[in-house]
C-alpha cells in the first residue's frame, strides 16, 4: 500500500509539472548499427539522446526510464532496429516505432541507423508522430573521417534535427578536428595498450610486436603510456588476465582497473608473407572506438617490426621521424640500423661499471648472475663486517675511558679484559675486510677480463633512450624511468 501510495504521488507531482511545461514529449530508440557493432551504436545513440536532452526543444525520456517501461510491457527495443537490419520496408520500422512511442506514452519517437563504407559514415535520424506514423523531420548527414569526429557530429545533427543554434563549445570542438579526423584535445590523456591478438603468428611474436608499438606510442609522446610492468602489476592485484582480451567490452574492464582514460588494442594477421594490422584506441568512458588504423604489409616479418613503429605515430596523426622514414624507405631491420653492434669492448665497459653487465650484454646471463651475485655477497659481507668493527672501535674507547679513570680494582681489571676484547675484535674486522675488501677486487678483475674473453651473441644492442616519462596507474601520477639495457 506504501508503495502505491509512492507512485501515485509521483504521478501526480509529474503530472502538474508536465502540465506546466508546453513541449511536446519525445523518446530515443537505439539507432541501427551497418559497418560497426552495435555496441558503438548504442554509445552514439547516448550521445545523440543526451545532445537532444540539450537542445531542450521537446521533453526527453530518459534512456532509464524508457527501458523500465519496456521492460514491464516485455518489449525490446532492439527489435525495431533489427527490423531494418533485415532490410524490410522503412514503414515497419515505423510502426515499431509508434508501438514504442505508445507504451511510453510519448508524442514523438526519434531513431535512425548509422552506417559505415571505409572511412566514411553515414548518419541517417528520422522524428515520427506517434498519433499520425508520419515522419515530421528527417535529417542526413555523411562523414568522412576517424569514428571520433562522429561522435561530435552526432550532437550536431541533434541541433539541426530541431533547426537550433549550434552551441559555441560544441563548434570549437568540431573545428578542433584536424584533416586526419584526430582529436587535437587527447594529448596529455592516459592511455595503455594490451597486448594484439595474433593469427597466422605465434603469441609470442605477436607479443614482441605489441612490445615494440608499446615503446612506438612512448616514443610519440602523444600519451602518458602505462608500461608494460606496471599493468601486469596492477591486473595481477586484481586477479584478471589480458591474454585473450581482444573485445571492446574487455579493453574498457581492463581500463578502469588501470584507472586510464584510454586503450590501445588491435590485432595481427598472416596470410602467406602478406601482414595485416589493425588497430584501435577506445575511450574508456564511452566505449567508443576513437581511432582506428589498418595497414597491410608484404614482406618478411622483419620489415613488420619497423611497420608497426610506422603505425604508431600514424594512429596519433604524428609525423613520422626522418630516421625512422629512412628505415623504411631501405627497408633494412632495426636490428641493423636503429641499434649498436655489440662489441668486447662494450662488454668490458659494462663490467667495469658493474660486475656481470658485460656478461648480460654479451648473452651469458649464466656467468653474468654469477658475477655480479658473488660481487653483490662479498660486498653485503663487508657492510656488516664494518659495522662490527665501528662497535668494536665504540666499545674500546668506552672501556678504556672507564679503564683509565677507575680506580676500584676490581672494575679495573674488568674494564682491562673488555678493552682487550675489544682490541682483539677491532683486529679481526680489520683483517676481514682486508680479505673482503681483495675477495671483491678479485672478483671484479676475473669478471672484467671474462667479459673481454667471451665473444658477444650476434644479436645487437638495445638503444632505447635510458630516461622515459611513464604513468603511473596506482598513484595516477607520471613519472621519469630510468633503464639500462642488460641485452
Amino acid at each position: 500500500m506504501k508503495n502505491i501510495r509512492l507512485v501515485t504521488l509521483s504521478f501526480l507531482l509529474s503530472s502538474l509539472l508536465y502540465s506546466q511545461d508546453s513541449r511536446q514529449t519525445v523518446a530515443v530508440i537505439d539507432f541501427d548499427a551497418s559497418g560497426i557493432s552495435q555496441l558503438e551504436a548504442t554509445s552514439l545513440t547516448n550521445r545523440f539522446r543526451t545532445a537532444v536532452g540539450d537542445v531542450g526543444a521537446m521533453r526527453l525520456v530518459e534512456r532509464g526510464k524508457m527501458e523500465e517501461v519496456l521492460q514491464e510491457q516485455g518489449f525490446q527495443q532492439t527489435g525495431c532496429t533489427s527490423i531494418v537490419a533485415r532490410n524490410l520496408l522503412p514503414l515497419y520500422f515505423e510502426e515499431c516505432a509508434v508501438e514504442v512511442g505508445q507504451l511510453l506514452g510519448v508524442q514523438n519517437m526519434i531513431g535512425g541507423s548509422i552506417g559505415r563504407v571505409g572511412e566514411t559514415f553515414t548518419i541517417d535520424v528520422r522524428m515520427i508522430s506517434v498519433q499520425s506514423g508520419i515522419s515530421l523531420m528527417t535529417k542526413q548527414k555523411t562523414y568522412a573521417g576517424e569514428i571520433d569526429g562522429l561522435t561530435i557530429e552526432i550532437e550536431v545533427l541533434a541541433y539541426e534535427l530541431y533547426d537550433a543554434t549550434i552551441p559555441d563549445e560544441l563548434e570549437a570542438r568540431r573545428i578542433a578536428l584536424d584533416s586526419d579526423g584526430v582529436v587535437k584535445d587527447l594529448n596529455g590523456q592516459t592511455v595503455a595498450v594490451i597486448d594484439f591478438d595474433p593469427s597466422g603468428i605465434s603469441q609470442q611474436e605477436a607479443t614482441s610486436l605489441t612490445n615494440r608499438f608499446r615503446t612506438a606510442v612512448g616514443d610519440v609522446g602523444a600519451m602518458r603510456l602505462v608500461e608494460r610492468g606496471m599493468m601486469e602489476e596492477v591486473l595481477q592485484e586484481q586477479g584478471f588476465q589480458q591474454k585473450g582480451c581482444i573485445s571492446e567490452e574487455c579493453a574498457v574492464e581492463v581500463g578502469q582497473l588501470l584507472g586510464v582514460q584510454n586503450m590501445i588494442g588491435g590485432s595481427i594477421g598472416r596470410v602467406g608473407d602478406t601482414f595485416t594490422l589493425d588497430v584501435r584506441m577506445i575511450s574508456v568512458q564511452s566505449g567508443i572506438s576513437l581511432v582506428t588504423k589498418q595497414k597491410t604489409y608484404a614482406g618478411k616479418i622483419d620489415g613488420l617490426i619497423i611497420e608497426i613503429e610506422v603505425l604508431a605515430y600514424e594512429l596519433f596523426g604524428i609525423t613520422i621521424p626522418d630516421e625512422l622514414q629512412a628505415r623504411r624507405k631501405t627497408g633494412v631491420p632495426v636490428a641493423a640500423v636503429a641499434v649498436a653492434q655489440k662489441t668486447r669492448m662494450g662488454a668490458v665497459i659494462r663490467s667495469m661499471a658493474v660486475p656481470g653487465l658485460g656478461q648480460f650484454y654479451s648473452g651469458n646471463k649464466l656467468f653474468g648472475t654469477g658475477f655480479l651475485a658473488g660481487e653483490l655477497a662479498v660486498v653485503g659481507l663487508f657492510a656488516a663486517t664494518f659495522s662490527t668493527y665501528q662497535t668494536a672501535t665504540d666499545d674500546y674507547n668506552n672501556y678504556n675511558n672507564l679503564y683509565l679513570n677507575e680506580e676500584n680494582q676490581d672494575l679495573i681489571v674488568e674494564y682491562r679484559a673488555e678493552v682487550e676484547k675489544s682490541y682483539q675484535d677491532i683486529e679481526a674486522s680489520k683483517a676481514l675486510m682486508d680479505n673482503l675488501a681483495s675477495a671483491a677486487g678479485g672478483i671484479w678483475v676475473l669478471n672484467v677480463v671474462h667479459a673481454f674473453l667471451i665473444k658477444p651473441d650476434n644479436s645487437t644492442a638495445s638503444k632505447e633512450h635510458p630516461i622515459r616519462f611513464t604513468y603511473d596507474p596506482q598513484t595516477r601520477s607520471t613519472g621519469i624511468r630510468f633503464t639500462i639495457a642488460l641485452d
